[in-house]
């Protein structure tokens, strides 16, 4: 009956169900319903197998009967049911900032959100800004969390609100909501748990109440992801099996990494079969680096898969019911953590009935990444809202944390995609840890999986000491991959400390520690090592991990000692359960403590007879060191050696009452002794393995918990038993005993050694418990000597400093104390600590927290350094240190006890004898220092007690010739001693003191006054020193300025001499002095008098760096290597689509600059021929070097040209030549005779009468008319035939004769002839290497600047764009740095400008008729325009184009034009100078119109200007308004103020002017006003291009003539009317005269990484993008480094990634990105090279934070931001990027083409 109804009829049916009955018909209506969610009919996609309508509309059918009305209404009525949320609980998303307050947080893991920071009181206290991996959540609210100020002030107002409600929140709930909501849960849990955590593929799998009444015969293929197949991989096999194009295979391969799965194929069964065959199949060589297992692909059926997808469908909307419902969300938990669900016991192994909850996490590594996801998010926004469900699966999560840690082991999925990372939650919670580890013992829990995972044997029963567990070291390798996630959980239990100490809490505490003892029980001697003695060691053993777990182990132990210090009795208990464990481990190696005896000076010691050069030893013993920590925690806590013994945990396992000290220390004796034998080279057979573990041994990673413990046992033990027996047995230990000489070779490294642990033993009291000292000093002597070797940024300092002083005290405080902050002094510099001068003095030269010798030699050396620098002494007298707790109080004996001072005496009696073989200075520094602290300690001890027995200087004095005293004398006049003089002389003077005060008399010297005084001891033997030196100083400087006044009187009698110039000199002629009749007038670039005055300097000289001749340019082919590049820096607007040459390099560039070309070079020159065999020879070595196009990148592409200098390695991929200046004025008609080059006097200094504006035009109009009959068809076909041109013209309406037209061509025949035998005669100046080079120049700019193609056509057009180009950008670069634009540049960009220029005007000589033609016409195309008089329906809008680089245009072409005999006939337009001086006058003109019409007038509203120039401001808006209403727009609105107009137009004006002057500046070589070079003053730019200082002159030429009638032809032309109507805001004034940025940043940068962490991938946008990257250039964020985003290059058949393919279409294929979630640039030039760069944002110490590693606040820099846009601009980027890769090597460690 079922079968015949309808769907509507069935949803009917289900929605008016019961309770009882309502499972039954949720599962009859998803029979037959649920099929129909899949699209079995083709139209599947990628990503997408489901009918989006047809499936949400069956879910919100499903959740209907919950609310038995719409669910969306009812969701948001019920949402206003709830209480006041107090508690965010937000769940962040991967990429999300967080912030956790370093004073309030009660651990790191305590974090607010974004929104509550910001309304929190934490933002004002020193915080940390991270990123979030997702799926963490917001603790605002909550009370365990914070010190205080838990809330933000949004949820302390509904804080507030919510104790006023007293109702509960599921009492509120509607009645039929309320009944039906456990059962709807309870339903749906079993339906969703059904579907996932068992793997169901055939129908008959299916449930009999779910079997459909018509079985499909559809199938699915479904492709399961893991961690070990490659992208490649998974592409490759899908390629094949799926025969699809490799774009489909990177969707389906990106969709299966992000969801877990993919449905790849949706077929019948032998269609699915087939292709799972080919995709199980295994991978080949090639893929198998990781696994040879092949993919996991199931065949489905698709009903199955339907309800697996409707599952995923109800896990998000369970998550907003309860989201948005408090009163459902206490629902669902209780429903959730019942158990209801059916037990399977062959998958999970128990039986009975499990909540939905236990099954999830018991089934966790089966499921797909989306269903995992989805299942977690669930769970956070349900479980851990509620303090006492929260507690409730707190319980159940320990229970199974054994299933999850082996499921996550065994897995291969992601932590942060576990419901392993739901601890972090859990064992951060202050009240659920605690109830945890009293009731469910969570510390064994986490050890005993920890060590099921890396050990072999079980943890039973913590108190069977017998059965030591073996560590297995295999295991354990590849478990801490994934296992040292558990030591993370550990510290998050140990880190809360509790409030009270229970009976309970500690009994289930010492439990869980009696097992972290077992653990390192097995760990004791790890990795032990035998000498070699006779040969190397043949293969390097595995040291790594027992290092990293050391590392790992180090926080655990630093917690642990953090409880233990809050009960002494702990303590104690502690310290029984190491012995306890040291005497197992001594009983199953009894050979490791046999006793011996030694004999010194014929007195016989104990000790025990372990040799370590013969027997094992091993640099790991963490029950010793641990018992090590007890001991320092007991001297902390005042206990005494006696104290130890006597209490009742520890005297109950003595055997003799007593400890045993030499016992006790032998493991870390051994392993100090190793250590001292290696340093000194006896262990240099041993290999690279056991120097890296000693390195860790000392490096501050492990520093704390290995090295210090093992000097603070020898220190106890030192303190605890007979001073001579300890030093004897260290001799003995180190093979020092001169009763048994052994290692003679080694003797004096040994020595040294030995006397540096001596000093370690007595000196290092800065520990808490070790000595009477507090954290705050012992972090303050740490940071002293992290200091002392260089000034350190603060992430260094902070790195090396261990966690007891991180943690527990304000060290920034004190490093503020004791170091002055230096500014970064660069852009690329960061912020440095340098330590202060007044703490040179606390620097002990032989600390321990040097990792290695280096790093203590640096230290000394660099102390001595600045100490010389600021006259201090250099020498090194020990400071006054703390005194020792009483359990180490006895240590100061060791400097006073025979033994020592018998030591030093032989000793020193060796030096004295003379013998060099028998010390070492490093010794003897030791050996004195040794002294020094000796003498030191004398006078603490009787400061302190002058009873005291400690009398170091009595047994100094005494002995007589074998005295400390009289031996010191001695070395006083030693040679061989003189460098340590200074410090024996001190030595002596202190014990002189202290024995003459002894015998009741003063000492005639003052040891202080004697070292401070030291320092001056040479002035005071020679008192006329300084006087000598400063007679010498001024003799110098009178000799210098001598020889400075000859070299100018000679270089002015003679200036030929220096015509050559020098290498480093600017090419620009800007230097050269004007004559002394023109001294007083100021230069017009415009006027010929001037140009022709530049001419007579001599061309500059320049030496080739190849071959280091030196030649003039008109003499040698010099070449300057230069790189070329296409530029979109100009672009306004977005960058539109470049589809023909014309877009490339057009004749008008447009308003917009959608494309340009830029050239710069490094200016450094070399003869052509040289640099034509350095190519040679570059791309001979690059072909025979076998390339990887992908992994073997260099800076440089042989195939694009590219190469790099010789001289200073700079990317270039052309040269341009060197060309004189004289040739370029006779290009422009400057000079008339081509054979007066050298007589330059003779040329006239002044030009003909000038002709007025409107003879000028009039002559143009005249030029210009005869060319409207057909002149162009006479230019293109005068080489073809010229009987075809006369029958043209004869048919055109030219001429009203025959003979009239005859006589223009006959005309304009002759005029073209006598132009092209001027060019072919000019171009005989040119030398033919010149000619070569000019020509490949001009080459490579085209193939850069039309994108590959070559066009003879647009030859002169490319060259012409990159000389606007250059200069548009030499100019903003200058106006961004705010320098004048005619200041003296550097010689990098004076000579590209230089050379750019010169080329184009060259490159008229080596053109041929055809090209000449086209530059004529290109001209009188640009003139029509210019004077409005093209009527032809294709011409083109002048105010529509970039004036200035129409202006660059008109200067060159001109030139070729003015040579026709129809310009030469006309006598106003004879005058170069004069013609180019008209042309600028209306470019200026046509710019301003161009201002006015283009002008946004918006911007000017109600803003009132300074009124400096009010009457020029009238007349300027009058004319502006004129202008407007010819271009038919409205006249300016009358709140726009006069003054601010002219302001605006100034200010728009101003960067034409400046690219004008630079232009002509370098064309002409007209030397620079003073004005000028100092600032930019309009009136003088204007003065200087001689144009009038009145701008509003300029429109009827100083009141000559009226150019109205001109101006209106530009206004009125029909482009520019409605381009003016549609034109956005970024291509109108003042922004288009603004220099280009890139895109803002905000100030702070959590604010851009709180942006990005919206962003979703652009082609699947259900997945968060996970590494968004953002364009600087565009501001566009795309999906980086990842398959899903990949794009084909046009043309090729290669794959590119997001960012690689937007530089193509954005920066002319070079690109800047900001990685936001790494706060790191990204520079791209090309596909394959690239390079980072850091963010422009620092911390408060200077420093960036790649990666955001440290969690600093980071603020925007503007310098660095400057540096960024400078870089942009000045198109560095291509060269930044080579730099890098050459300089670094590492370009091919990063995949650029796929970034």
């Amino acid at each position: 009956m079922l079968q015949s109804l309808t769907s509507d009829e069935k949803f009917s049916r289900y929605l008016a169900t019961d309770n009882n009955s309502f499972e039954e018909e949720f599962r009859l209506y998803l029979r037959d319903e649920i099929v129909k969610i899949i699209r079995t009919d083709g139209s599947w996609s990628v990503g997408s197998i489901l009918h989006q309508d047809v499936a949400k509309g069956l879910l919100n059918n499903i959740i209907w009967w919950l609310f038995n009305d719409d669910p969306e209404q009812t969701l948001l009525h019920l949402e206003e049911l709830n209480n006041p949320q107090h508690i965010c609980g937000r769940v962040f998303k991967p990429g999300e900032p967080t912030y956790s307050c370093r004073d309030c947080a009660m651990d790191p893991t305590c974090v607010f959100c974004q929104q509550c920071f910001r309304m929190s009181e934490h933002q004002k206290h020193r915080y940390k800004a991270e990123m979030d991996e997702g799926g963490g959540m917001c603790d605002c609210g909550d009370t365990e969390a914070f010190l205080r100020h838990t809330r933000c002030s949004t949820h302390e107002e509904s804080y507030q609100k919510s104790k006023l409600a007293a109702e509960d929140a599921v009492s509120r709930l509607p009645e039929k909501v309320r009944e039906r909501a456990p059962k709807f849960f309870e339903v749906i849990l079993s339906y969703i748990v059904e579907f996932l955590t068992n793997e169901k593929t055939s129908i008959s799998d299916l449930d009999e109440s779910l079997q459909p009444s018509e079985k499909s015969d559809c199938f699915v293929t479904m492709l399961y992801n893991d961690e070990l197949h490659t992208f490649d991989f998974v592409i490759d096999i899908l390629k094949r099996a799926l025969k699809c194009d490799e774009a489909i295979g990177s969707d389906f391969a990106t969709i299966v990494d992000r969801e877990g799965r993919s449905a790849v194929c949706i077929d019948d069964v032998n269609a699915c079969e087939e292709v799972k065959k080919i995709v199980g199949t295994r991978p080949t060589a090639y893929f198998s680096f990781r696994t040879n297992e092949p993919l996991k692909t199931l065949v489905m059926h698709v009903n199955i898969v339907a309800h697996q997808e409707m599952a995923l469908l109800l896990l998000p909307w369970l998550s907003r019911i309860v989201k948005q419902s408090e009163g459902l969300r206490k629902i669902f938990c209780d429903v959730a953590l019942n158990e209801f669900i059916k037990a399977i016991p062959p998958e999970v192994g128990v039986s009975g009935m499990i909540s939905p909850v236990e099954r999830f996490i018991r089934c966790d590594h089966e499921l797909w990444k989306t269903a995992r996801n989805m299942y977690l998010q669930l769970l956070m926004n349900s479980l851990l809202l509620d303090a006492e469900t929260k507690k409730k699966f707190g319980i159940l999560f320990t229970r199974l944390y054994e299933i999850i840690q082996e499921g996550f082991l065994n897995g291969d999925h992601e932590h942060g995609h576990s419901v392993a990372s739901m601890a972090v939650q859990l064992y951060t919670v202050p009240t659920v840890t605690r109830h945890l580890i009293v009731h469910e013992n969570v510390i064994g829990v986490i050890l005993r999986a920890l060590a099921k995972s890396c050990y072999d044997g079980t943890l039973l029963n913590p108190d069977d000491w017998c059965n030591i567990m073996k560590l297995n070291t295999r295991r354990m390798k590849w478990a801490m991959r994934r296992a040292h996630h558990s030591f993370y959980d550990l510290r998050y239990i140990l880190a809360i400390l509790p409030d009270q100490m229970t009976a309970d809490l500690k009994s289930k505490f010492i439990d869980g520690v009696k097992l972290f003892v077992q653990i390192l029980m097995a760990m004791q001697g790890m990795d032990s090592i035998t000498r070699k003695a006779d040969r190397h060691i043949e293969h390097e053993p595995d040291w790594e991990t027992g290092v990293n777990v050391v590392i790992k182990f180090n926080p655990v132990i630093y917690h642990l000692l953090q409880w233990f210090r809050t009960d002494v009795d702990l303590l104690f208990i502690m310290l029984k359960l190491c012995l306890q464990a040291l005497k197992v481990l001594n009983e199953s190696d009894p050979a490791s403590l046999r006793s011996g005896v030694t004999v010194y000076n014929n007195q016989t010691y104990p000790c025990l007879d372990y040799d370590i050069t013969k027997q094992p030893v091993s640099t790991q013993y963490p029950v010793t060191r641990l018992m090590s920590a007890i001991i320092v925690e007991l001297g902390l806590a005042g206990m005494t050696w006696s104290d130890i013994e006597r209490n009742e945990h520890i005297a109950s396992m003595l055997e003799s009452n007593s400890l045993p000290p030499m016992q006790l220390m032998e493991c870390s004796l051994r392993c100090l002794c190793l250590s001292a034998q290696v340093n000194a080279g006896m262990w240099r057979r041993n290999g690279l393995s056991l120097i890296n573990q000693l390195f860790y041994y000392k490096d501050y990673r492990c520093r704390q918990e290995a090295y210090e413990r093992d000097v603070q046992l020898l220190q106890v033990s030192a303190a605890n038993m007979d001073p001579n027996n300890f030093i004897v047995i260290l001799l003995n230990k180190m093979k020092l005993n001169p009763e048994s000489p052994e290692f003679a070779e080694y003797h004096i490294a040994l020595m040294s050694e030995f006397f540096r642990l001596l000093i370690s033993i007595c000196g290092e009291r800065y520990t808490p418990g070790v000595a009477v000292a507090s954290l705050q000093e012992q972090g303050k002597r740490q940071i002293i000597h992290i200091l002392a070797s260089e000034p350190k940024p603060h992430s260094k300092i902070s790195k090396q400093l261990p966690d007891s002083v991180s943690d527990k005290i304000p060290w920034e405080e004190i490093l503020q104390e004791v170091a002055d902050f230096q500014e970064p002094t660069s852009i690329s510099s960061v912020g440095r600590y340098v330590l202060k001068p007044s703490m040179l003095a606390q620097f002990c030269p032989y600390s321990f927290h040097y990792t290695t010798l280096t790093d203590e030699t640096k230290a000394q050396h660099e102390v001595v350094r600045r100490k010389k620098a600021l006259q201090m002494t250099t020498v090194f007298i020990p400071p006054k240190l703390p005194q020792f707790s009483e359990l180490f109080r006895n240590i100061p004996k060791l400097l006073c006890c025979d033994v020592f001072v018998d030591l030093v005496s032989k000793f020193l009696q060796q030096l004295t004898t003379g013998d060099h073989e028998r010390w070492s200075d490093r010794l003897v520094e030791k050996v004195l220092y040794l002294i020094s602290m000796a003498i030191i300690e004398h006078e603490q001890q009787k400061e302190m007690n002058p009873e005291n027995d400690f009398d170091f200087i009595k047994k100094a004095v005494a002995g007589c010739e074998r005295g400390i005293l009289f031996l010191l004398k001695q070395l006083q006049v030693t040679e061989s001693l003189l460098i340590h003089r200074d410090t024996v002389r001190w030595l002596v003077l202190k014990i002189e003191r202290h024995s003459n005060q002894r015998h009741g008399s003063s000492s005639a010297v003052d040891p202080e006054h004697f070292i401070l005084s030291r320092e001056d001891s040479n002035e005071e033997r020679d008192p006329t020193r300084n006087a000598r030196k400063r007679k010498a100083q001024e003799l110098r400087d009178k000799l210098l300025t001598q020889m400075k006044t000859m070299q100018q009187d000679f270089l002015s009698q003679n200036p030929d001499v220096m015509s050559g110039g020098s290498q480093g000199e600017s090419m620009e002629l800007s230097q050269v002095s004007a004559s002394s009749q023109r001294e007083n007038e100021t230069p017009v670039c415009t006027d010929l008098s001037w140009q022709q005055e530049t001419l007579k300097a001599m061309e500059p000289s320049y030496t080739c760096m190849l071959c280091q001749e030196e030649a003039v340019a008109a003499e040698g082919s010099m070449v300057m290597s230069a790189l070329v590049q296409r530029s979109s820096v100009l672009t306004r607007g977005p960058h539109g689509e470049l589809n023909n040459l014309d877009d490339f390099a057009p004749l008008f560039v447009d308003l917009s600059y959608q494309s340009g070309i830029h050239t710069s070079t490094c200016s450094h020159t070399m003869h052509y021929e040289c640099f034509k065999q350095f190519r040679d020879s570059v791309n001979s070595t690059e072909a025979r070097r076998r390339h990887n196009s992908r992994y073997s990148r260099k800076g440089f592409d042989i195939k694009n040209n590219e190469f790099l200098c010789p001289l200073c390695s700079r990317l270039s991929n052309s040269v341009i030549p060197v060309i004189p200046h004289p040739f370029i004025a006779k290009q422009r008609g400057i000079l008339t005779d081509p054979l007066e080059d050298e007589m330059i006097d003779s040329q006239p200094s002044t030009s003909a009468t000038p002709s007025t504006m409107r003879e000028w035009l009039k002559s143009i109009e005249e030029v210009l008319k005869p060319l409207k009959l057909e002149a162009q068809e006479v230019v293109l076909k005068f080489h073809v035939d010229v009987s075809d041109m006369k029958n043209e013209m004869e048919k055109a309406e030219a001429a009203d004769s025959q003979n009239e037209a005859e006589e223009v061509l006959e005309e304009t025949v002759q005029a073209l002839t006598q132009v092209d035998a001027a060019a072919s005669a000019d171009a005989t100046i040119l030398l033919e290497d010149q000619r070569a080079a000019l020509n490949e120049f001009i080459e490579q700019i085209q193939v850069v600047g039309l994108n590959g193609d070559i066009s003879e056509v647009h030859r002169p057009l490319t060259s012409w764009l990159s000389v606007a180009t250059t200069v548009i950008c030499s100019e903003m670069v200058g106006r961004l740095e705010g320098t004048p634009i005619l200041a003296k540049s550097p010689i990098r960009i004076s000579s590209a400008l230089s050379g750019v220029i010169r080329a184009a005007f060259a490159m008229n000589s080596t053109s041929s008729e055809e090209q000449l033609s086209e530059v004529r016409d290109h001209a009188r195309k640009l003139l029509s325009a210019l004077i409005g008089e093209d009527t032809d329906e294709q011409s083109h809008a002048l105010l529509n184009s970039n004036i200035f680089s129409l202006f660059v245009s008109l200067l060159f072409s001109s030139a070729i034009l003015r040579k026709s005999k129809s310009m030469q006939n006309q006598p106003a337009l004879r005058d170069s100078a004069e013609f180019e001086r008209n042309i600028l006058y209306l470019c200026t003109l046509a710019q301003i119109i161009q201002i006015f019409v283009f002008l946004n007038v918006d911007e000017l509203e109600g803003i009132v200007g300074t009124g400096e120039r009010r009457e020029e401001a009238g007349a300027m808006y009058l004319a502006c308004n004129q202008v407007r209403a010819n271009a038919h727009l409205p006249p300016l609105p009358s709140n726009i103020d006069e003054d601010q107009l002219m302001e605006t137009v100034t200010d728009c004006l101003h960067p034409f002017l400046r690219c004008c002057a630079l232009l002509l500046f370098h064309v002409t070589g007209v030397p620079v006003p003073d004005s000028l070079e100092t600032r930019d003053n309009q009136s003088s730019l204007l003065q200087y291009l001689g144009l009038t200082k009145n701008l509003t002159e300029l429109f009827d030429v100083g009141g000559k003539m009226s150019l109205e009638p001109l101006i209106q032809r530009w206004c009125s032309h029909s482009d520019v009317i409605a381009r003016v109507a549609s034109l956005p805001y970024h291509v109108l004034y003042p922004v288009v005269s603004q220099v280009p940025d890139i895109v803002p940043f905000p100030h702070d940068y959590s604010d851009l990484i709180g942006a990005a962490a919206s962003f979703k991938c652009p082609k699947f946008a259900s997945e968060d993008s996970l590494c968004p990257t953002m364009c600087l250039v565009c501001g566009v964020v795309l999906c980086s480094q990842s398959y899903c985003c990949q794009q084909t290059l046009p043309g090729k058949d290669v794959q590119v990634g997001a960012c690689t393919f937007h530089t193509l279409q954005c920066g002319a294929s070079t690109g800047m990105f900001l990685r936001v979630r790494e706060a790191a640039i990204v520079l791209l030039h090309g596909v394959y090279r690239g390079c980072f760069a850091p963010a422009p944002y620092l911390d408060r110490h200077g420093e960036t934070d790649k990666g955001l590693r440290r969690g600093n606040p980071l603020y925007l820099n503007q310098p660095r931001l400057q540096e960024l846009r400078k870089l942009w601009l000045s198109h560095g980027i291509a060269e930044r990027v080579s730099h890098d890769i050459e300089s670094r090597n590492i370009g091919h460690l990063v995949d650029w083409a796929h970034l």
